[in-house]
This record gives structure tokens, sequence and C-alpha cells, in this order.
């Protein structure tokens, strides 16, 4: 169990303004209970709370299991954070701290994080401009699987995540492609940013 102020909790998280407020039964007792929530997940967030030189973890997976859990809270400010770090870990270039997700964690990603998240679409956008999962998980599911479960066969729950991800990143290739002289693919973190209470970003 973690306790936290309550206006610390409410200032920082749509989802607990709302429950602490009015006459829902958390809002009565002043408690939220998150019982599908990993502890080691919710600790990341109670330690940004607390820490203005928050650092969150490097680890791909563990951003991304926080990241879920910044957009449940609507904790804006915390889920631009976790950004930060994710694009960190994903840009292209020289720096020390870029290691490319491996094929497990982008599987894990695509078939964790919401499609309509901010992150959603930076890990499209990563896979549709620099990533290999799409070519080398087309390569381990087989051509004729895929047109089959196109066709309307049963893919398992997991696949069938994957697929949507895989659908959005050809979509993506055509719209940004169709160019004969496409832009150059430049990943600025403000692009997947939600917008926080007195900032301007979108």
């Amino acid at each position: 169990m973690y306790r936290i102020p309550e206006q610390k909790a409410r200032s920082s998280s749509e989802f607990f303004n709302k429950a602490l407020a009015g006459t829902w039964k958390e809002g009565r007792r002043r408690t939220v209970r998150l019982p599908d929530v990993d502890p080691g997940t919710f600790g990341e967030y109670s330690s940004w709370l607390y820490h203005s030189t928050y650092n969150p973890s490097s680890e791909f997976k563990g951003l991304v299991k926080t990241y879920i859990l910044a957009d449940r809270l609507m904790a804006n400010e915390f889920g631009n954070q976790l950004i930060n770090a994710i694009v960190t870990r994903l840009n292209v270039g020289s720096s020390e701290d870029r290691s490319p997700p491996s094929k497990e964690e982008m599987e894990f990603a695509c078939r964790t994080v919401p499609p309509p998240t901010p992150l959603y679409r930076l890990l499209v956008d990563f896979e549709v401009h620099v990533g290999s999962f799409a070519l080398n998980w087309l390569k381990d599911i087989g051509l004729d699987k895929w047109f089959s479960a196109m066709d309307g066969e049963k893919l398992s729950r997991e696949d069938r995540r994957t697929q949507r991800f895989m659908l959005q990143v050809m979509s993506t290739a055509i719209t940004r492609f169709a160019s004969s002289r496409p832009p150059p693919f430049l990943m600025s973190v403000s692009d997947y940013h939600r917008a926080v209470s007195g900032d301007e970003t979108n």
C-alpha cells in the first residue's frame, strides 16, 4: 500500500482528482484501490511525485508498463517524462543511452500499449522509419498465416493485437512515403507529449 498526500495525488492525476472528489466511495474513504497494478510500477509514479530529479528505469518493458499506468491515471506530466526516456532509448544516433528494443520487447509493447495513446504513435513511427520488428514478425508468423488471418482465420488475442499494430505501420508507411521525396524523419519528443495544465503543448 502506498500512502500519498491527497493534494499531491489530485494535482498530478486527473484520475485521482475525480476518484477522490464528490460522493464516490473512494472519495468517502480517501482510498483508491488498483489491485491489477504492479506495486513496483506504481512505485515509479510515487517516486516521481516525491523527487524533482526523478530518473525513470532504462529497462524498456518497465518504461512501457509505467507509461501505461501514467496514461490510465491521466498523469500527463509524468507520462511526458516517460516519453522522453523512451525516445532516448529509441532515438537514432550515437548516444550512449540509445538501446533499441529487442523483438520480444517490441512485441510486448505493441500488445499492451493502447492504440490511441501517444506512445502507440511513437512506436508506429519508430517502426516505419527505423525498426525491423515488423519484418521479423512477418518472417516468424509466415505470410501464408498473415493472409489467412486477413481472410478471417482466427489468430490468438495476442497475435490479433500485433496484427493491428502491423496494419497501422503499413498504413502510416504508405502515407509517409507516398511522395517521391518524403521528408527526413526526425523524432521530436514534443510530438508525443500530452497537454499539461498551464502548458501549451498538444
